[in-house]
């Protein structure tokens, strides 16, 4: 059922999303009203809020690879930071409501600590939201497994990868897949190659060419200054006797 994601926790984030805004609300009624039986379903859904936050936080944690882009390294940390403080503050509001009913503490001014108890731990909890929105919809870690460490997510598989387009990827260089191409300017006679990716014509102004398709001059050619190259081709000093009857009678004609 699960197998086809490659992690649950979008799915788990959303208990204590929405326990912990629901035990806040309860609270805010038990503030306003004492009604005994709100107490324990309070009490109930605060517990849950708070192992959900420590069910999604641990068990189903989900962690971004290290060839994520800065940028979503940069949110994932304030993402991180909010919900441990989400998982605090869920746990002390927890403490608190149940010290309040098994003491029988029946004080409003009580009431409100844990009423203020929860309220932090839903912004804190909204605050951890947004970041964790930004980290999938604008950053792109997550959506089919994508920049997500290997272990962290559950049933997902490799080959299903394969339809990602990642010509869209505006955070992929050539230089980070190619091997060797971070010194490229570094290779002999790339220092003075021009850099436009079109053929300049004009810089072959000074090449000729000879009978021997001998290339002459090519040291004016850019990024040719280092290396070396003939100029001469031996094969234009070898002469073979013409030992023609026919050629050398017209010859000697002519002479005459």
């Amino acid at each position: 059922m699960f197998k086809d994601f490659p992690s649950l926790h979008p799915l788990a984030v959303h208990f204590p999303i929405v326990l912990i805004l629901l035990s806040a609300a309860l609270q805010a009624v038990l503030v306003w009203k004492d009604l005994k039986q709100i107490k324990w379903v309070t009490l109930v859904i605060m517990g849950g809020a708070f192992f959900s936050s420590l069910a999604a936080s641990t068990i189903f944690h989900a962690e971004p690879s290290a060839d994520a882009p800065k940028a979503a390294l940069e949110i994932f940390e304030q993402h991180e930071k909010y919900a441990q403080l989400t998982l605090w503050m869920s746990g002390i509001t927890f403490l608190l409501k149940s010290i309040g009913i098994f003491f029988k503490i029946n004080r409003r001014s009580f009431e409100i600590i844990v009423l203020i108890a929860a309220i932090i731990a839903a912004i804190f909890l909204s605050l951890a939201g947004h970041h964790g929105a930004k980290l999938t919809h604008i950053a792109g870690v997550g959506p089919m497994g994508r920049y997500l460490m290997k272990g962290h997510g559950e049933g997902g598989d490799m080959k299903d990868m394969k339809d990602i387009d990642m010509k869209n990827d505006s955070s992929m260089k050539m230089t980070d897949t190619m091997p060797g191409m971070n010194n490229i300017d570094k290779m002999p006679g790339m220092d003075n190659m021009n850099k436009d990716s079109s053929m300049n014509m004009k810089d072959m102004k000074d090449m000729k060419m000879d009978s021997s398709m001998n290339m002459k001059n090519m040291n004016n050619m850019p990024g040719m200054d280092n290396m070396k190259m003939p100029v001469k081709n031996p094969m234009d000093t070898l002469r073979f006797p013409d030992n023609n009857p026919a050629r050398k009678k017209n010859y000697k004609q002519n002479k005459q």
